[in-house]
């Protein structure tokens, strides 16, 4: 998709990304969790983009990943 892309460059932006993945108090990389869900839906009701009181899993799924095993643990 980026055939510019240097391994180097792209190496240097997902190290520098991958710390956004596990904020929050997240288990693995990319693993949604109600918890978090709960907060950005408060967040993000306050601004009028989401409702309230909707259940947190009606915005995503884990369905898809891999078994927590094969998943990257967050530090």
């Amino acid at each position: 998709m980026f055939p510019n892309l240097s391994e180097k460059t792209a190496t240097a932006e997902l190290a520098a990304i991958t710390p956004l993945f596990c904020s929050g108090s997240a288990k693995y990389v990319s693993k949604a969790e109600d918890a978090q869900w709960v907060k950005r839906q408060d967040l993000l009701s306050q601004v009028g983009l989401l409702p309230t009181g909707r259940d947190p899993k009606s915005y995503y799924t884990n369905d898809f990943l891999p078994p927590a095993s094969a998943m990257c643990a967050c530090k």
